[in-house]
């Protein structure tokens, strides 16, 4: 039994282009709408890992359904499994590259510094019942690959660990990266 949690492919959007802090809402939107580049290759790592999944499971963002598409014909979406909803208001005209405002916006979560749509609380929760699910579609169908998110992932990847599976204890941010999760060795009675 085993959890593969993989982040998506690389987005199409572009995170280098230059926008105002205010604007970073906007490109937020703009790019949970964006889907993947098509030019892109799978690692041979994970696409050898796909084929031997029984269950793959992606968030409904188009990033991550087009990734899981391209690994697998059947593909089961969670809006559950969506990225942590960071940030998104910034009130100043300053210029700088979406990447930037994306890590401020990210690091203000995390710490929990500022308000957002999602706090990052709620967003644990979430990511708890997300582990229970997937435990339990592992017990089921024996290995499960999820296709979500580099934060999300993360919050994932805590709950696990918290419930003894072993695993890295942050997963690889890289774009198709994978971090495979075992359940803790039963007690023999």
């Amino acid at each position: 039994m085993k959890i593969v949690l993989m982040r998506h492919g690389e987005p199409a959007s572009p995170a280098a282009l230059w926008i105002a802090g205010k604007q970073f809402g906007d490109w937020v939107r703009s790019f949970d709408q964006g889907g993947i580049k098509e030019a892109m290759l799978i690692p041979e790592e994970t696409r050898r890992l796909a084929t031997n999944i029984r269950l793959v499971i992606a968030s409904d963002l188009p990033r991550a359904k087009e990734s899981a598409a391209r690994l697998a014909r059947k593909t089961m979406i969670d809006p559950d499994l969506r990225e942590a909803r960071i940030v998104e208001a910034f009130r100043t005209s300053l210029h700088a590259p979406a990447s930037f405002w994306l890590g401020v916006a990210r690091l203000a979560w995390w710490l929990d510094l500022a308000a957002s749509e999602e706090p990052i609380a709620v967003a644990r929760a979430r990511a708890e019942r997300v582990a229970d699910k997937l435990i339990l579609l592992a017990r089921e169908h024996g290995r499960v690959l999820v296709v979500g998110h580099a934060l999300f992932n993360t919050l994932i990847a805590r709950r696990l660990r918290t419930l003894g599976w072993s695993g890295p204890p942050v997963p690889p941010s890289r774009y198709w990266s994978l971090a495979t999760y075992k359940p803790p060795p039963r007690n023999p009675r």
